[in-house]
C-alpha cells in the first residue's frame, strides 16, 4: 500500500503537513472538522491539497511528513510552487525508515531482560526508554513528572521513526477510558513529529497468577479485556498494533514465556516480545 506525504491549504493561508493513504478521503476528514480531522485542522479550516508525494510505506512518509512539518511557511511555499524540489528530502525519508529510531514508554514490561537491547539488534536501529515500573501512559503527557519532562522534550526534539506505547499490565482493563485518552493523545503527538505509533498489546496474567483474583477475571477473560482495549486504541490512535498478548495467550502457562511472578516475561517471553515488536516495526 502506497502512503502520501502532502501539504494542504488552510483558509488563513496556513500550510499543513501530514499522511495518509488517500488524499480525497483525507480532504474531506480534516474538511469536516470532526473527530478524524487534526487538532490544527479543526481551527484551520482546509481549502484544498496543494502538494503530495507517494512513498512507498508508512515509515518514509512519516519521515518526510516529520520534515515538512519543520520547515518555514516559505520553504513550504516553495515546495507548492515546485513539488519537484523536495527530491532531496524523498531520499532522506527513504534513507530514515530502513534505519528505524524507535522511542519506547512503558514500565518494567517494558524493560525485562534487555527488551530495548533485543529489540534494537532484531531490527539494526536506535532504541531509546522512557520507563519506571508502574507507570501509566498519562504520565508521559504531563511535563511536571520525569516521564513527561523527558517524553516531551523527546517528541520536541523529534527524529523518531516509530513511538512504542506500553501501559501497566492491568492498566486496559482497570482504567480503559483513560487509557484510550492517553493513547490517542500520544499517538497524535507521534505522527506531529512524523514517528508511526505503536500500541504495544501485552499479555494478560498467568492462568496460576494470585492478581488474576483482583482483577474479578480468569486467564482468558483478562485477555479478552485486554485485546479489546488495545485494538480500540490502535483503531481510535490510527496506530499499527504489536500483539505479544496474543503469543504469549496461545504459548500458555508452560510455553516459558511468563516469569516466576506470572506478569513479567521471562528472558523467552522478552525475546519473543521483541520478535513480536520488530516484525512490527518492519
Amino acid at each position: 500500500m502506497s502512503f502520501f506525504a502532502y501539504l494542504l491549504r488552510c483558509e488563513g493561508g496556513q500550510l499543513y503537513a501530514g499522511i495518509t493513504t488517500d488524499l480525497e478521503r483525507r480532504f474531506a476528514e480534516h474538511a469536516s472538522g470532526g473527530p478524524k480531522a487534526a487538532k490544527y485542522t479543526r481551527t484551520h479550516k482546509p481549502v484544498r491539497m496543494e502538494a503530495s508525494w507517494e512513498m512507498p510505506d508508512k515509515a518514509s512518509a512519516s519521515a518526510l511528513e516529520y520534515r515538512l512539518k519543520r520547515m518555514t511557511h516559505a520553504q513550504k511555499e516553495m515546495l507548492v510552487a515546485d513539488p519537484s524540489a523536495a527530491r532531496g528530502m524523498v531520499a532522506e525519508s527513504l534513507a530514515c525508515a530502513t534505519s528505524p529510531r524507535v522511542l519506547m514508554l512503558g514500565n518494567s514490561l517494558t524493560t525485562s531482560h534487555g527488551l530495548p537491547d533485543l529489540l534494537a539488534a532484531a531490527i539494526d536501529g536506535e532504541v531509546a526508554v522512557h520507563a519506571r515500573g508502574g507507570a501509566r501512559l498519562s504520565e508521559h503527557l504531563n511535563p511536571k513528572t520525569r516521564l513527561g519532562a523527558m517524553t516531551q522534550a523527546a517528541f520536541a526534539s523529534g527524529g523518531w521513526t516509530h513511538v512504542v506505547l506500553q501501559e501497566r499490565s492491568d492498566g486496559p482493563v482497570r482504567y480503559r477510558a483513560a487509557y484510550l485518552r492517553a493513547v490517542a493523545a500520544l499517538c497524535e503527538q507521534a505522527r506531529e513529529v512524523g514517528a508511526v505509533p505503536v500500541v504495544y498489546a501485552t499479555w494478560a496474567y498467568a492462568p496460576a497468577c494470585p492478581k488474576l483474583q483482583g482483577l474479578g477475571l480468569d486467564h482468558a477473560g483478562m485477555h479478552a479485556e485486554l485485546q479489546s482495549a488495545f485494538a480500540e486504541a490502535a483503531s481510535m490512535g490510527a496506530a499499527v498494533l504489536a500483539d505479544a498478548g496474543t503469543a504469549f495467550f496461545e504459548s500458555g502457562e508452560d510455553g516459558g514465556l511468563y516469569a516466576a511472578d506470572g506478569v513479567h516475561p521471562s528472558t523467552t517471553g522478552a525475546i519473543c516480545a521483541a520478535e513480536v515488536l520488530a516484525r512490527t516495526i518492519r
